[in-house]
């Protein structure tokens, strides 16, 4: 520097000077887009709230928010639901890649009044975006010269590096109802079967009962629309009535009994967090420890709804079964057939993304 006029240096410290804040903004990640998407569940006053508390907290984190998804490179959706087991509401927040087309993270918070959020809210996006990885903008350089007269009128040319950002390319981010595609659910459900036994000749009473009737149903996924359902169901037996009009005595019995269902389920999608299936099939019975023996096969005809919640899915199921032949009970000499009306709720979970 000893060697340069006192106007040149002069001139070099007002250009490093003027190119500073470039190279200190060039630090920072506010050249990272987030798009924010429409928020579901609440009142359009808590859809209000959140929306606007997330302008806010995400430029604070220190990254961009954009209007249009094509130029995000990270998309936040934040769905607000009931809590189930407490008196308030949990707002679920999850952070996509849009370029990896993956969910990075998710969190939940739970709160009984909007304004309960205003010290949480901060940290909860700051802790979502730490486990965000570093976007990488493609740049190039170009390289322009400046030429600048000093009082000697002899140009100096120096070379002065500009950054120049290259549009990014239109990403697509994953789908909301991603859940619903994967090619094995586990189902679990419990509920309740009325149950009635009509008898096969007109000099028999009939009865009908109320029992329990729980299943165990992996469901195979052929394709989006079709799945295939193989189940264990078990189901408590019994009926009491009179013998006859004329002879009051009361005849008795409970058989467990063992069911194989096998079903074919066509898939509707009425939403994104939600499921429609109808079904139709039949199923195998295997009676033990009991006083009666059921035909062996039956058929079935229902429908199940099944709503996100959580890791997986709640399930409601209704269907009417009924068996093909007559059931004899051996103490009574009595022979019917059966039919009966289950209702069912459960939960399901998802294995091996289609």
């Amino acid at each position: 520097m000893k060697s340069l006029s006192p106007v040149l240096r002069r001139v070099l410290c007002a250009l490093i000077l003027l190119f500073s804040p470039v190279l200190a903004f060039s630090q920072t990640r506010a050249d990272t887009l987030v798009y924010i998407m429409n928020i579901p569940g609440g009142t359009p006053v808590e859809q209000r709230f959140f929306e606007e508390n997330l302008k806010m907290e995400i430029p604070a984190a220190g990254y961009s928010i954009t209007d249009d998804i094509l130029e995000a490179d990270y998309a936040l959706s934040c769905s607000i639901s009931d809590d189930e087991e407490e008196s308030g509401r949990v707002v679920l927040f999850s952070l996509f890649d849009a370029k990896d087309e993956r969910e990075i993270v998710s969190t939940d918070l739970f709160y009984t009044k909007t304004e309960e959020t205003y010290e949480m809210l901060p940290f909860v996006i700051w802790s979502m975006f730490a486990s965000a990885p570093l976007k990488q903008v493609t740049r190039e350089v170009e390289i322009v010269e400046v030429e600048v007269e000093v009082e000697k009128e002899v140009p100096v040319y120096i070379e002065v590096i500009r950054e120049v950002e290259k549009p990014a390319l239109p990403e697509r981010i994953e789908p909301v109802d991603t859940w619903k595609y994967r090619w094995i659910f586990i189902n679990a459900r419990l509920g309740a079967s009325f149950r009635y036994y009509r008898a096969d000749s007109s000099d028999k009473p009939s009865a009908s009962i109320l029992t329990v009737d729980a299943g165990i149903e992996p469901e195979v996924h052929l394709f989006d629309f079709l799945a295939v359902q193989l189940g264990i169901n078990f189901a408590l037996d019994k009926a009491e009535y009179q013998r006859s009009p004329a002879n009051p005595t009361t005849i008795a019995y409970s058989t467990a009994i063992l069911s194989v269902p096998l079903l074919v389920k066509y898939i509707f999608n009425p939403a994104d967090r939600f499921t429609l299936g109808p079904y139709v099939g039949g199923y195998l019975s295997v009676p033990f420890m009991g006083t009666s023996r059921p035909p062996p096969v039956g058929v079935l005809a229902g429908l199940d709804l099944g709503a996100k919640m959580g890791q997986g899915t709640l399930l409601f199921d209704l269907r009417y079964s009924m068996d093909l032949g007559t059931t004899d009970v051996f103490d009574y000499k009595i022979t019917y057939n059966r039919m009966f009306i289950t209702l069912s709720a459960g939960y399901k979970f998802g294995l091996f993304r289609r």
